[in-house]
């Protein structure tokens, strides 16, 4: 933990530099001595950072998911279509239009956008270390630190690295995440130091979280509530409660403003049922609500509650007790280093061997690692620190560095939460992990106190090696695709690293559309790759460009884009054998979307197919292209290119 606030008072007229190092409780060496390890652990991570981005360059996110998005529909806004009327989109729209805007002024290309993701990353990385120094050791504050930098670059997936910070499968979340970070560590400095503009600052940074995603934007308000609670509580003052809540006012009127626009120019059914689907009577909602909420994290299953909850109650302590074990003798703390690095070289061995035999590791052999390293009940332990921390305040007023520790907690808690049973090191929970994982180190801190283990700093930065080796080992099939995507796919507008099956496919695919392109035959790309429309510079016929399940309702609205598709005389359809095993309805046109699948099947036939195409249970990404039948097309009725 920080070193506690001391107030010194002396008589007569005392040196202002040492009333302020007293104040802080460090002399000015010791504080020089710990900016120069912070200067080094600061550079070590941006060193780091470089040495990952120069790895997986132009490897990150993937051009047959989500991806293609995020790609498109800033592409398509910059060239004056409008969001929600013209183009179907999940989440806010701040970020849309920003990068609508990047695109307006330097041109459309991917690099723009790659280059905002690098500087989220740096910015997050920064922001969690600064946060972490408030309440642990620079050892153990770089360890948190590598945790962004490691989920940052992935580059592996289902079908792509399209869980990273650079090129995600939401730049709604990456942006939402580091503006989240940075708040909190606006609010936990806050507690020391007050400012006058820091709940000016932070309830306007949620209003911008609120018109990027969300539930971010719900998480920031609910953490500035609590700020607000806390200040109040340590120094009652009405007058201070109605100051700092109305500094959230701007915030929140902007949020209300942007979203009342929309509701006003279109309905709420537009925004929130059709796109941003968060009506309980949405289509999305009813369809694949239940399903989605589980797989992301919230679940009432009995036994995933008592395993996560177990996993939270017993891990800090047992890490701690493990610290303890070291720090009695060097043969202990060999025999503990040895078993830490022994259960990182099996986590490996399982996961590679599951890679290149059938089958799979057991399942409880393979949570042994993260339970150490990257423990799934992180916000259990953070929630039962907060109300330890919380009944030692209500007992006597504590040290600022604790109360800044509550909002840290808090923080953590609310935003964890949104993925509390599935948190891992890699894939979707790396967006909303970051701060609860501080929090986990910070418990490890307060139990390695409690069992009087020594405040050495050599003992706890051989944890934090251990620690981050673990970290790694747990990451380490997340960045296969350094070797594997080894397909370069090329187009004025960006350069991507795909597998060789995916990339040889969407290229001649991509070749095909630029051609139908150049004689203005119109296509429609089903079921969700945005990416070519993007790498053509077109757009899609419909608003309905994504048609995964529970996205476009069936009955009424699918007749209607039906029709809209002949309308625009939609010569070709693309459509892929992308397989939804994550809504477990895999299969287009079987398992879901049967309706729009018989209207393709009347009016069109199959021309050409680019790599493996398998409808059901593919291998391989492909594409099969279908051409309408003539009878039943008015325009050209020229045949494909051979």
């Amino acid at each position: 933990m920080c070193s506690r606030t001391v107030v010194s008072v002396q008589s007569g007229q005392a040196d202002n530099v040492v009333v302020t190092w007293a104040l802080r409780g460090r002399s000015p060496v010791e504080t020089a001595g710990k900016r120069n390890n912070d200067r080094i652990a600061c550079a070590a991570l941006m060193a780091l950072m470089a040495i990952l981005c120069a790895v997986t360059w132009q490897k990150w996110g993937t051009v047959v998911i989500d991806c293609g998005r995020e790609l498109y529909v800033p592409a398509a806004l910059s060239q004056g279509k409008r969001l929600y009327f013209d183009i179907w989109y999940p989440y806010g729209p701040l970020i849309p239009y920003w990068h609508a805007l990047l695109f307006r002024t330097f041109g459309i290309h991917m690099w723009l956008l790659e280059a905002t993701g690098i500087a989220i990353t740096g910015v997050t990385t920064w922001s969690i270390y600064s946060l972490s120094r408030m309440f642990l050791p620079v050892s153990l504050a770089f360890a948190a630190g590598l945790v962004c930098l490691i989920q940052a670059f992935e580059v592996s997936g289902t079908y792509g690295a399209e869980f990273n910070y650079v090129l995600p499968y939401s730049y709604p979340a990456a942006y939402a995440v580091m503006m989240f970070v940075v708040m909190t560590w606006l609010l936990a400095k806050d507690t020391v130091d007050q400012r006058p503009w820091t709940m000016l600052a932070a309830g306007s940074i949620a209003g911008m979280m609120a018109i990027t995603k969300i539930e971010f934007g719900l998480s920031a308000y609910l953490l500035v509530g609590a700020a607000i609670l806390v200040r109040t509580l340590r120094s009652p003052s009405l007058r201070a409660f109605v100051k700092s809540s109305a500094s959230c006012v701007p915030g929140l009127l902007l949020a209300a403003g942007v979203y009342g626009w929309y509701i006003q120019a279109g309905s709420a059914r537009l925004l929130f049922g059709d796109n941003i689907s968060v009506l309980p009577d949405s289509y999305f909602m009813k369809a694949m609500g239940a399903h989605w909420a589980h797989m992301v994290g919230s679940t009432a299953s009995p036994s995933t509650i008592l395993l996560c909850g177990l996993s939270g109650l017993l891990g800090a302590p047992l890490t701690a007790a493990l610290v303890r074990f070291a720090s009695v003798s060097w043969l202990k703390s060999a025999l503990v280093a040895a078993a830490a690095l022994a259960l990182s070289v099996v986590h490996l061995v399982l996961l590679y061997a599951t890679r290149f035999q059938r089958g799979s590791a057991p399942e409880l052999l393979l949570n042994v690692a993260p339970f150490f390293y990257f423990n799934r009940g992180m916000v259990l332990t953070s929630g039962i620190l907060l109300v330890w921390i919380w009944l030692k305040w209500r007992r006597r007023d504590l040290v600022d560095d604790q109360v800044s520790l509550m909002v840290m907690l808090v923080a953590g808690i609310v935003l964890g939460s949104r993925t509390m049973f599935q948190i891992r090191a890699a894939g979707y929970s790396i967006f909303y992990d970051p701060i609860i994982f501080v929090g986990y180190l910070v418990a490890v801190r307060e139990l390695s106190a409690i069992f009087h283990v020594p405040k050495s700093p050599m003992l706890w930065t051989c944890t934090s090696a251990l620690l981050c080796c673990g970290l790694m080992a747990l990451t380490a099939r997340s960045y296969d695709g350094t070797r594997s995507r080894s397909f370069l796919v090329s187009s004025p507008r960006g350069r991507i690293y795909e597998g060789p099956w995916t990339g040889q496919a969407f290229t001649e695919t991509l070749d095909f559309l630029n051609q139908a392109k150049t004689r203005s035959e119109s296509f429609a790309v089903w079921p969700e790759e945005a990416a070519f429309y993007y790498f053509t510079g077109t757009t899609a016929p419909s608003r309905w460009w994504c048609l995964l399940p529970g996205i476009l309702p069936p009955g009424e609205v699918t007749s209607r884009f039906l029709e809209e598709l002949n309308r625009q005389q939609v010569k070709y359809v693309v459509l892929s054998n992308r397989s939804a095993l994550e809504y477990e309805m895999p299969t287009f046109g079987i398992d879901y979307n049967q309706q729009v699948y018989e209207w393709l099947e009347r009016n069109f036939r199959v021309v050409r197919t680019f790599g493996d195409y398998q409808r059901v249970n593919p291998l391989h990404w492909a594409v099969q292209i279908w051409e309408r039948k003539q009878s039943q097309f008015t325009g050209s009725t020229a045949e494909p290119p051979l």
